[in-house]
C-alpha cells in the first residue's frame, strides 16, 4: 500500500537509504490494543484487571497496555509510541535546527536531524543511517538530506571525527568543515548521557485547554518515519556489570547521536500549564465534549446547526 504526506503526495525512499528514489510502500500494520478492547473478558472476569496489575512491569505493560516494546532488562522503559511518535509535519521555519552524529564506516554513520518548538520539546525529524560510507560521502549525504532553505544552528559530532586517519593524515571533521558542514565535539558521558535522555523521554500529564482530557506526552517526539531510531529507543538494554549505563548493541548507533544531541542542550523545563482558551467558541466545544454528541437537531448561535 502506498504511503503519503498529509497533502497526499506520494512518498519516497530519501537519499541515503537503500530505495533511494522508490515510492514507500507499507507491507503492514500495527493495530495497537489493550485488554480493555475485549469487553467480554472484563465482563465475564471482573478481577482480571487486578491480576494484571500486579505482574512485573515489563508484564504489565505488554498485557494491560498492549506494549509490545517493553521487556524485562531493557533500558528506557519509557519509551512509548503512543507517546514518543508523531506523524511528520512541517517544521516553522523560525524553530532552532541542529544535526547530531555518530561517526562510523563499518559500523553505521549516524546522523539526526532535531527541531526545539517554542516550548522546549525536542523533535527529531528526520535520520541517516548507514555504513560503508566515506567521510566524503558521509558529508555529501547530510547536504543532499538538508534543504537548502533549512538553517542548521549547529552541528554535533562524537569526538571520533576528530581522530586523524592512518593514511590521509586528515581528521573526518576536517573533511565536514572543508564541505560547509561545521562540527562541535560532544560530551561524550555515557551514564550522565544516558540520564539526560532518560529525561527528554520522561512522560508526565498533560491536559486538553479545550476538551480538559488528560494524556501523558514527554518532551522528546520522533517523526515516525525516522524507523532507525524508533526501532533502537526500546532494543536497549541494561549493561549487566555496570547497570546505569546501556550494554553494547548493534542498534546502539542512533541512541548514542541522540544522546550527543541531548548533551548538546540544556536539559528539558518542566512544562508550563497550558492557558485555557476562553473564548465563547471553545466554550461550546468543551460543553459538547463533556455531554457527548448533541441530539439532532441541536442548534447554537456560535457553531449553527448540529446535525
Amino acid at each position: 500500500m502506498q504511503e503519503y504526506d498529509d497533502n497526499g503526495n506520494p512518498l519516497h525512499w530519501p537519499e541515503g537509504t537503500p530505495n533511494a528514489g522508490q515510492p514507500i510502500k507499507r507491507k503492514r500494520i500495527f493495530i495497537p490494543a489493550n485488554v480493555f478492547d475485549n469487553k467480554a473478558l472484563i465482563e465475564n472476569d471482573p478481577g482480571y484487571v487486578a491480576r494484571l496489575m500486579a505482574l512485573s512491569d515489563a508484564e504489565r505493560k505488554q498485557l494491560l497496555e498492549g506494549d509490545w516494546d517493553t521487556f524485562a532488562g531493557q533500558y528506557f522503559s519509557e519509551f512509548s509510541r503512543a507517546i514518543h511518535v508523531v506523524e511528520p509535519f512541517t517544521i516553522p521555519s523560525d524553530w532552532k535546527r541542529f544535526r547530531m552524529m555518530d561517526e562510523g564506516y563499518n559500523d553505521p554513520f549516524v546522523c539526526l536531524w532535531g527541531a526545539i518548538d517554542r516550548e522546549g520539546n525536542l523533535y527529531i525529524y528526520r535520520e541517516l543511517i548507514q555504513s560503508k560510507l566515506l567521510s566524503s560521502e558521509q558529508a555529501d549525504k547530510v547536504i543532499a538530506m538538508s534543504p537548502q532553505d533549512e538553517h542548521i544552528d549547529y552541528t554535533v559530532g562524537d569526538t571520533s571525527f576528530w581522530n586523524k586517519g592512518k593514511t590521509s593524515g586528515e581528521a573526518p571533521f576536517e573533511v565536514f568543515a572543508q564541505k560547509g558542514i561545521p562540527m562541535i565535539q560532544a560530551t561524550k558521558e555515557r551514564v550522565n548521557g544516558w540520564k539526560r535522555v532518560r529525561e527528554w523521554l520522561h512522560p508526565f500529564d498533560e491536559t486538553d485547554p479545550v476538551s480538559g482530557e488528560t494524556y501523558k506526552a514527554a518532551r522528546l517526539k520522533i517523526f515516525n518515519n525516522c524507523r532507525g531510531l524508533i526501532e533502537a529507543l526500546p532494543s536497549m538494554v541494561v549493561d549487566d556489570t555496570y547497570p546505569e549505563d546501556v550494554a553494547e548493541h548493534p542498534l546502539d548507533h542512533a541512541p548514542d547521536a541522540l544522546r550527543y544531541g541531548v548533551m548538546s542542550r540544556p536539559s528539558p523545563t518542566k512544562p508550563l500549564p497550558k492557558v485555557p482558551d476562553i473564548s465563547p467558541e471553545a466554550r461550546v466545544r468543551r460543553n459538547i465534549a463533556k455531554q457527548g454528541k448533541p441530539k439532532k437537531g441541536y442548534s447554537s448561535r456560535l457553531m449553527g446547526k448540529c446535525k
